[in-house]
């Protein structure tokens, strides 16, 4: 307790002989209160409660009678249970100082903690004693437990609820202490300030009545807040505290002696002040959170730079269009359609479409292949997943969307989605039809590789408040985009029912949770005349409200009758004021755009579309301080642009001035309007810049006259007015179907060298004179400019939220590669190396020094200086740091791990220049692996593998690791390394045979037979005449001999013989079953078991996967993925199993991890990951950070490597014994990868092109070949603008594949020269069963068209041989239902089982399938049998029994059926050696022999 506080409250019990003034007002006022609120013209109905207000009464009577403690009590009553409505003012208390104003016009109301903590505060000495002998020892908990805790939320719990006790000036004291240290000096400077208001006794003012704090001390600190928000009057204040203040002394800012001298030197010395606003940016609507931005600089247009092309905004857009007789569709004026708001983010300009976010560099020139010389490419883009932020086409609305976004720091907050919110009788109509949609604020973070999304919410999962059963309505929405503070996000929210309810809602910046919802009332939808069917106009559509933000302070001017003030940090309301609502509709033509209330210097700005009239009102207290007269229907007001040298201006159909202080009109221009806005202009450098259809206005600020000549958009660049957003010299114009950018470079460079002239030291200067420089192509100037950076600036120094040192050097880094790279072209070699060693100096981050250093290498070798590059590159593999890179490659749509890549270019430069450049470490090498091999040391001999990988002794080297991991009992290391040297392309084959031999005697040892015959085979049909040793010091014998007769034996003989079906045993007999318990789901493996013993069933649960044993079906062992597994496979003796977000390889036998690869497990920093390492599952290559929200999907395991595609737009290439990246292929920026693709040993066959969305032209579709061991780019061929691969691409023979590329067209693909050398085409009508689906066996080519024919084509030629009807059911869809082997086609349906010769396509049998009769069957294919059950019910009863029929494949003739006790649901089927798996999701069977069937 503070020193002050007994003498307080013994203060407090003494007799009073007075009645505070806000006391007597407060009863005069208790008839008012009692008023239910009548429906005034405003039709806005707050969050208040008649029976809060007959408390209010009841307090104000005892307190009037004397009766402190029973008043006491019911206020306090109030607090606990109203505290979160609001009150009602009385009249005289919030109405406007001009007569004028009519009291019952306007209506005041406060939140109820406040007013009756207002209350008490104005009560006599002895009333505040009863008050706190109640609430006192709660408050002191309170507060205590928040000093200890630093809780805030304890804290303001005191404030809020308990402000008048002895305690709450304390908690106020250490609430602003908190927000000073957390950075929130608006906040803290608030907190002061109820301890020493600016003007004590102020009614605006609500101050603690009888603080006993350190009032001096807290004064000063209000001065600290103040100056570190860059107030201008913290100097002025500064010097009236050392006047009133002089003698006190005390302890502040770690100083103590006189708080006026330590407060005059901490705001000298503390740099207290933020640093100035650098980089120019516009990070929201109208400038600032407050709406109200000023530049500084006047606009230069200067020339074009570029045109990007955006969706087009028309008034009406495949919804609901109104009809011509009510005024709508067609008759919006063609200023309403200009929807685009963009932001300047240091170089980059970003809008949003509604369904992405789209950024362009500012300084970006046009793409080669572009027809329109201007056009430019995006950046980046990030679309918000799901279908809840559907196409702008989508929305059941006729009116126009507003596309807004803010920027906080390197964060951009978006709302994606229809424009408008959907009733909720019309939603649920709509959603039943499947075309319901919800808004959606989606978070952008610049610093996350891929999309760049952080996080998204929809609105659909918005709990209301006061519906908290309801989550879900289609009927709720979110407004505009968010106002943003580093901490948290802030929307408007408006739920459209009978009535319209409006609400604001804050999450968190970081993670977007949710911090609170606050309602604040709900207005009359009567003058909506589309209010059933949420069809508005233009004037009602409630889609695009926009919050201000004024440090602590939120601010919505709603639309709907009342403007609102918010604690920013609570969400508790301050003040909610409303005004009168014009009863009839005003015309289109005098509509408000876009018109968010503008905050400035302690006013709050309105000019709602619902009234006629402009407002201004206190921002602390809500009073209503003017209107301007009531504006004509004729004159058109469409924006509020901001507050310059005292005038509010305002833009329409003219310029408007009005006086800032009392609202009254000072000038218009033109006088009597008639030029049409066309947009929304800004203020800058003294003038208004006013967009017209055609041009642009230069008006004076003060006057609104003329300043300069206008601007001639249409004239000069061929192009219109629109939406202006400008800063750091460019300035952009947002039309309703594109952004064009102008910027005048040379002249920034002169305005920065006077800034530099005048401030040597302007870090800032320097920066964005090198930016301007580097865009005007003074490639010196710029970097000298960004040394200079550097070189001056300050810690404190940002730059788009970044240090401006960081940003300088990189910028820097950039530069120095391209001029670099010119100097090369222009064959200066010399002088290019130079500026190569500079630049690797300059990077910051590994990755710029590792290509930095590669392209110093290349010059190198471009001199002919091979034994320099080679010094280069083997630098770089001794840089631990390195090996966790990848080296983009192909423009950047291919990216090899660094240490391959740099092994490749290591091997190239030996292999065209000779052993000599490398002779140095060859010796090196040699010497180590001598060591190493003596030493029998599998780390070392790694080691020196790693080091010197092209070596002449590497393959010698990977031998001899391979037998010390042997004799080290880690058969699977040796595996890895015997494979590691397969991949080689140095070693001869006396070493790749004795490899062979070698793994595969490793596998064999193990039991693992599959991959030992795989390199077996290989060994015998590769090697014939090759001599290897079997084993150390033993005969070298023929290598193909040696296979032949390893593969003569026993269980590997019968593996050996297997054809191109598995040899399925016959009849079948159930082995054992698997019944279904918790949330686990079977799972089968793909790929090759590789033992007899290897699972080829898994159970996958919500974060684990078990292997059930083949034998017996029990458990054999389970692993913990973190996720649900959704692909498993072998890949040899490895398994690998995926989540959505993780690989990991799996020990076959025993599940332990042996790598990982996602997002969580990014290697750390220190010696590179060693596959051959002995510790259990190191931590695997891993994507950039930030991509965890990219799923992975598309599993394939093909050659010893995992595929997936990460996202939609990259193809990754994983190593199956490391589970390192070895390389990935990306699509360029805007396009995606199609899903339907083909990967071989050697080749893989993609489509790239642009994403479903793209609303506009680009490059065309094409067919990519890459090469399967690096990712390299063969072969490309060209697709039509409407072709992409329907199916996944089918090989055909080594060098061809057939693609499906439309709905009714085949074509033959050469792989080698990426052409197609035929196409077939069945009809011109659109098939109806789905897209051509290809059945390749060797020369045979079949193609299903339609789903109901089967065409029979000449591979070679692409001509028709046959074609059969198969029936009347499509089967296109339905993969599971046909087969093909070397003699027959088979499929099933309606209820046959049917084959055909594939000689001329006519029948060779059918059979009944006896079961549901709308059963949708599957089938497989044994040596000898065709095995079907059906897939699903097709509609009837699918609770079982579930068929299995076995028919011969020859003649079709019965083997046997038989019935499992399961539903007909989702059954997956599948025939392997051992028999058959049968799949449901709540069951397993497994098929067998008789010999090995189960009870």
């Amino acid at each position: 307790m503070t020193r002050s506080r007994l003498d307080r409250r013994e203060r407090a019990t003494a007799p009073s002989r007075f009645v505070g003034a806000l006391l007597i007002s407060a009863v005069a006022a208790a008839p008012a209160l009692a008023q239910a609120p009548a429906r005034s013209a405003s039709k806005f109905y707050p969050d208040s409660s008649e029976a809060a207000e007959a408390l209010l009464r009841n307090a104000a009577n005892h307190a009037g009678s004397g009766q402190w403690a029973e008043a006491a009590a019911i206020y306090q009553r109030i607090i606990d249970q109203y505290g979160r409505k609001v009150a009602r003012l009385p009249r005289e208390a919030g109405a406007a100082p001009d007569a004028a104003v009519r009291d019952d016009d306007f209506t005041l109301y406060v939140d109820l903690r406040a007013f009756c903590q207002r209350t008490l505060a104005a009560l006599p000495p002895e009333a505040l004693a009863a008050y706190r002998a109640r609430r006192d020892s709660q408050a002191e908990r309170w507060y205590k437990d928040g000093k200890e805790n630093r809780d805030v939320a304890a804290l303001r719990r005191v404030v809020d609820e308990a402000f008048c006790t002895s305690w709450g000036d304390d908690a106020l004291e250490l609430l602003g202490d908190l927000a000073f240290q957390d950075g929130r000096f608006a906040e803290a400077a608030a907190m002061y300030r109820r301890l020493a208001p600016d003007a004590p006794g102020a009614p605006d003012d609500f101050a603690h009545p009888d603080p006993s704090v350190d009032l001096p001390r807290v004064e000063a600190k209000k001065v600290l807040a103040l100056a570190a928000m860059g107030s201008p009057t913290a100097a002025i204040e500064a010097e009236a505290f050392a006047k009133r203040r002089g003698d006190v002394t005390g302890s502040l800012a770690g100083r103590k002696g006189p708080l006026a001298e330590t407060l005059a030197a901490a705001l000298k010395s503390d740099a207290l002040a933020p640093p100035p606003r650098n980089d120019a940016r516009w990070p929201t609507f109208g400038g600032s959170p407050t709406r109200d931005r000023v530049l500084e600089e006047a606009v230069d247009v200067g020339s074009m730079q570029w045109r990007a092309p955006l969706e087009r905004i028309a008034p009406a857009r495949n919804g609901f269009p109104a009809p011509p007789s009510m005024g709508m569709g067609p008759t919006i004026a063609g200023d309403r359609l200009l929807g685009y708001h963009p932001i300047l983010l240091g170089d980059q300009v970003v809008v949003s479409d509604g369904t992405r976010v789209l950024a362009y560099d500012l300084a970006g020139r046009a793409d080669a292949f572009d027809d329109d010389a201007t056009a430019i490419e995006p950046a980046w883009t990030c679309q918000v997943d799901g279908g809840d932020a559907g196409p702008q086409a989508m929305r059941p609305s006729a009116s126009t969307p507003r596309h807004t976004l803010t920027a906080v720091g390197r964060r951009i907050y978006a709302r994606m989605g229809p424009s408008a919110p959907i009733p909720a009788n019309f939603g649920r109509i709509v959603a039943q039809g499947g075309r319901a949609s919800s808004s959606v604020i989606l978070a952008v973070d610049l610093d996350r590789p891929g999309d760049k999304k952080l996080w998204a919410r929809r609105a659909s999962e918005l709990a209301l408040p006061d519906r908290p059963d309801e989550q879900g309505s289609p009927s709720v929405s979110f407004e505009g985009a968010p106002v943003a503070d580093d901490r948290a996000v802030y929307v408007a929210v408006t739920d459209r029912r009978e009535q319209t309810a409006t609400y604001v809602a804050s999450y968190d910046a970081a993670d977007g949770s949710l911090r609170w919802v606050r309602y604040l009332g709900a207005a009359s939808s009567d003058g909506d005349p589309f209010n059933v069917l949420g069809i508005g106009s233009p004037s009602s559509d409630p889609g695009s409200r926009l919050l201000s933000l004024d440090g602590p302070s939120l601010y919505y001017q709603t639309n709907l009758g009342a403007v609102a003030s918010l604690d920013a940090e609570t969400g508790a309301i301050l003040w909610v004021a409303t005004y009168p609502r014009h009863e009839s509709g005003r015309g289109i033509a005098a509509e408000r755009d876009l018109n968010p209330a503008v905050v400035h210097d302690g006013a709050v700005f309105v000019a709602p579309g619902d009234a006629s009239a402009i407002f201004a009102f206190d921002a602390r207290s809500g009073r209503l301080r003017w209107k301007t007269e009531s504006i004509p229907e004729d004159v058109k007001v469409s924006h509020l642009l901001g507050v310059a040298k005292g005038r509010l201006i305002a833009t329409g159909d003219r310029v408007l001035l009005f006086d800032v202080n009392d609202g009254r009109l000072l000038r218009a221009w033109p006088d009597s309007g008639g030029r049409e806005g066309f947009g929304r202009g800004l203020l800058a450098g003294g003038r208004i810049y006013w967009p017209t259809r055609s041009e642009i206005f230069v008006l004076d600020q003060e006057t609104a006259t003329l300043a300069a000549p206008p601007i001639r958009l249409a004239e000069a660049f061929h192009t219109t007015g629109g939406n202006l957003v400008a800063g750091d010299g460019y300035l952009v114009v947002a039309q309703n179907d594109g952004l064009t950018v102008f910027c005048q470079n040379s002249r920034l460079i002169e305005r920065y060298r006077e800034v530099i002239a005048r401030r040597p030291e302007d870090a800032a200067a320097h920066f964005r004179l090198a930016r301007a420089a580097e865009a005007a192509g003074s490639a010196d100037l710029a970097l000298a400019s960004y040394e200079a950076a550097a070189k001056h600036a300050r810690p404190v120094d940002l730059v788009d939220g970044s240090s401006l040192a960081d940003a300088a050097r990189d910028h820097e880094f950039r530069l120095l590669l391209k001029v670099a790279a010119d100097l090369r072209r222009d064959g200066k070699g010399g002088e290019a190396l130079a500026r190569l060693g500079t630049a690797s100096k300059v990077a910051r981050e590994p990755a710029d020094r590792l290509r930095a250093r590669l392209a110093e290498a290349d010059g190198l070798l471009e001199a002919a200086r091979p034994a320099e590059a080679v010094e280069v590159l083997q630098g770089l593999l001794a840089d631990d740091r390195m090996l966790s890179l990848a080296v983009p490659a192909d423009d950047g749509r291919r990216a090899v791990r660094a240490d391959l890549y740099i092994g490749d270019r290591l091997a190239e430069i030996v292999r065209e220049r000779g052993r000599a450049p490398y002779a140095a470490y060859d010796r090196r090498a040699r010497e180590g692996y001598a060591e190493a091999r003596d030493a029998r040391d599998a780390r070392r001999l790694g080691e020196v593998v790693r080091s010197f990988p092209a070596a002449q002794v590497v393959p010698e080297a990977l031998l001899a690791m391979a037998a010390a991991l042997e004799a080290e009992d880690r058969p699977a290391d040796a595996a890895a390394a015997y494979k590691r040297l397969l991949a080689l392309g140095t070693p001869d084959d006396e070493a790749r045979a004795t490899a062979l031999w070698r793994l595969a005697s490793a596998y064999e040892a193990r039991g693992f037979l599959a991959p030992a015959r795989d390199a077996l085979l290989r060994l015998q049909s590769r090697f014939a005449g090759v001599r290897i040793a079997p084993k150390a010091g033993s005969d070298a014998v023929d290598a193909a001999g040696l296979a032949s007769a390893e593969l003569a034996k026993g269980p590997l003989a019968a593996l050996a013989a297997e054809g191109p079906r598995p040899a399925a045993p016959s009849p079948l007999a159930r082995r054992w079953r698997w019944r279904g318990d918790g949330d686990a789901s079977p799972l089968a493996a793909a790929g090759i078991p590789p033992a007899a013993d290897s699972a080829r069933s898994f159970l996958a649960g919500s974060t684990s996967l078990t292997a059930l044993d083949p034998d017996r079906g029990g458990s054999a062992w389970t692993a913990d993925l973190g996720g649900r597994a959704v692909w498993v496979g072998y890949l040899a003796d490895t398994l690998v199993a995926a989540t959505p977000a993780r690989i990991l390889g799996l020990d076959a036998r025993t599940g332990a991890a042996r790598w990982r690869f996602g997002p969580k497990d990014e290697p750390a920093s220190g010696p590179p990951l060693d596959p051959f390492a002995r510790d259990p599952a190191p931590k695997a290559d891993a994507p950039a950070p930030g991509a965890e929200d990219v799923a992975l999907h598309g599993f394939r395991a093909v050659a010893g490597r995992l595929f997936a595609l990460r996202g939609d737009a990259e193809l990754v290439a994983i190593d199956g014994d490391s589970g390192l990246v070895e390389w990935s292929f990306a699509a360029r920026p805007g396009e995606v990868v199609n899903p339907r693709l083909w990967i071989g040993p050697e080749r893989i066959v993609l489509q790239t092109g642009r994403a479903a969305d793209a609303s506009k032209p680009g490059r065309p579709p094409e067919v990519v070949v890459l090469e399967a061991d690096s990712g390299r780019a063969l072969a490309r061929a060209a697709l039509g603008e409407r072709e992409a691969l329907e199916r996944d691409p089918v090989p055909l023979g080594d060098d061809h594949a057939i693609v499906v590329t439309d709905s009714r067209t085949v074509k033959k693909l050469d792989l080698a020269r990426g052409r197609f050398d035929w196409e077939y085409r069945e009809s011109e009508a659109l098939p109806p069963g789905g897209p051509p689906r290809a059945f390749v066996d060797a020369e045979r080519l079949l193609i299903l068209h339609d789903g109901r024919t089967l065409i029979r084509l000449d591979p070679a030629t692409g001509s028709r041989r046959w074609s059969a009807n198969l029936g009347t059911v499509a089967l296109a869809e339905r993969p599971g239902a046909t087969a093909m082997d070397e003699a027959r086609f088979y499929w099933a349906s309606e209820r046959l089982l049917r084959a055909i010769t594939l000689e001329d396509g006519s029948p060779a049998w059918k059979a009944p399938l006896a079961g549901p009769a709308l059963a949708r069957w599957s089938i497989a294919l044994s040596d000898r049998s065709v095995v079907a059950c059906p897939e699903a019910a097709g509609g009837e009863d699918d609770e079982g029994p579930l068929p299995v029929v076995v028919r011969r494949r020859a003649d079709g003739a019965l083997v046997q059926r038989f019935t499992l006790p399961a539903p007909i649901e989702d059954v997956a089927l599948r025939v392997d050696p051992r028999g058959a798996i049968v799949a449901t999701p709540r069951a397993l069977w497994a098929l067998g022999g008789r010999a090995d069937a189960g009870p």
